[in-house]
């Protein structure tokens, strides 16, 4: 291989793959960014055992902000703190300001220089939540924190573009998105009449011809009729849209919903369908499918069953037409050229114990009662499908997980393609980075892991929470989250529990 020519090399080794695994290289070598003094860049704000007290949002070239409770007031009032940091983790800017007490984050969004974050407290005598909007620029200190009239009572998350802010409910009625025009603060909903909306999958938006994208799963009011998946094109207000059907086939029936709309305008609805199957509501999945939208118009749908990837690392399939898997629908990734959904097998683990009663309570041996507990959802793999503008696949991958069982689902694979097209794959978990780097079909590094560099060598990380990465800004990475840290030559106790951020950059 030519890896092991790599500082040398020679007629024996393929020139562009010398470069693609250099480049592979570079990455692993500047996964942690350092700083001059030879420390990662990295913050940590410490924190009581097990306290996730701490919320953040990345602002792209404007860096980052963490947010949290300082202190209470009186019994009305609290006192939150933004601390803001530029793209090498140093802080800026230090905000404090007055919410009501009780009220709490539930999402937050940033676009054009602002954070819009959302907090809701909750009216327990009229049964119902009290909303705030805190507006946070980053380039000045102007900050402001508003009541909202929503006529929601849960919501999902929020999105922000121009005078509007959008939040999403997953609730089963009619209105399950508002929209909120900010200079005057006046609330819309959407309205079907003639559609219960059962859950929505996901809201995007058009910036280049400023419309707005909601995927619901719905069913009609006026008979029985199975749910199936539609669109809801609006302008940005809600004064005007439209639903959309999507299209639909024998045999076949959606499962899941994403939208991805690329710089240029291109739209791609992607998600996952199950074949011939009448069990409409099980979470069972045969394939993915890509379906273009342009001009306000569905093309072509084109389906890929699993059974029939390409990808050269995978399980052997002969024979099974249908696998019929158990997975949880991912993010899309994209650039301009390619969409990239991720979906991820999983089932759930169950431990087997044999217990005996008696008069004195329940002892485990041979011969007694079978018992069962849950022991989590273990992860198998991951489907990486990528596809053009048209839908059609370009290229597919078999990414393993490596022994990740979680209590909770969510998704933690992630795709980063570059502009020459190559697509890192990664996920976290605990306290290490598992990647791999493909070009196609074409594996250029196989699948490894690196551990995530800490403040002190003679840190011993003991467990981690909630720990994420997600893309910053152009080919640089943050990763967040809290870590349990032990190191008897830093403290008198050697024990500190951490909200941290790492920079990690790919090049």
């Amino acid at each position: 291989m030519c890896r092991d020519k790599l500082y040398a090399a020679t007629a024996e080794c393929n020139p562009q793959q010398m470069r693609r695994t250099l480049f592979f290289l570079l990455f692993l070598f500047s996964l942690s960014l350092f700083a001059q003094n030879g420390e990662p860049l990295r913050v940590e704000l410490v924190t009581e055992k097990d306290y996730h007290d701490y919320s953040y949002e990345i602002c792209g070239r404007n860096g980052a902000i963490v947010f949290y409770k300082s202190n209470l007031l009186n019994k009305d009032t609290a006192n939150w703190v933004i601390l803001q940091y530029d793209t090498n983790l140093t802080q800026t800017r230090n905000t404090e300001i007055h919410i009501p007490n009780l009220a709490e984050p539930i999402s937050s969004y940033y676009t054009d220089n602002f954070v819009h974050i959302l907090f809701q407290k909750d009216d327990n005598r009229n049964k119902s939540s009290v909303w705030f909007l805190l507006t946070y620029q980053c380039d000045s200190v102007n900050t402001k924190l508003l009541p909202l009239a929503l006529t929601l009572n849960e919501i999902s998350y929020i999105k922000a573009y121009d005078d509007y802010l959008y939040c999403v409910a997953n609730e089963k009625k009619t209105i399950g998105a508002n929209v909120v025009h900010l200079p005057t603060m006046e609330v819309k909903g959407i309205y079907l009449e003639d559609y219960y909306i059962e859950q929505y999958a996901f809201l995007e938006i058009d910036t280049l011809n400023e419309r707005l994208l909601i995927g619901a799963l719905h069913f009609p009011k006026v008979h029985e009729a199975l749910s199936t998946f539609a669109l809801i094109d609006s302008d940005l207000g809600f004064n005007d849209y439209t639903l959309k059907q999507y299209p639909e086939s024998d045999g076949i029936w959606l499962t899941g919903a994403r939208c991805a709309v690329s710089d240029s305008g291109d739209v791609l609805l992607v998600g996952t369908y199950n074949h011939n199957t009448e069990k409409r509501l099980s979470n069972l999945h045969t394939g993915v499918y890509a379906l273009p939208y342009r001009n306000g118009k569905m093309g072509e749908i084109h389906y890929y069953n699993y059974s029939n990837l390409k990808s050269s690392n995978s399980p052997s399939q002969e024979k099974i037409q249908n696998l019929n898997l158990e997975l949880i629908l991912g993010n899309v990734f994209h650039n301009n050229n390619q969409f990239a959904l991720v979906t991820e097998v999983y089932y759930p683990e169950y431990n087997y114990n044999n217990t005996y009663a008696s008069s004195f309570g329940y002892y485990y041996g041979y011969g007694g009662y079978p018992t069962t507990t849950f022991a989590g959802y273990h992860f198998t793999h991951s489907y990486i499908t990528t596809f053009d503008k048209e839908g059609k696949l370009v290229w597919d991958n078999y990414f393993p997980f490596n022994n990740v069982i979680t209590n909770t689902l969510y998704t933690k694979t992630s795709v980063y393609i570059d502009k020459e097209n190559l697509g890192y794959i990664y996920y976290n978990f605990g306290n290490k980075i598992t990647s791999t780097l493909v070009d196609k079909y074409e594996v250029i590094e196989p699948v490894t892991s690196q551990v995530i560099v800490t403040k002190y060598p003679s840190d011993e990380v003991e467990y981690t929470r909630n720990l994420q990465i997600r893309n910053w800004y152009d080919n640089n990475f943050i990763i967040c989250g809290y870590q349990y840290i032990k190191n008897g030559s830093r403290s008198k106790s050697g024990k500190r529990f951490v909200f941290t951020m790492n920079k990690l950059i790919y090049e």
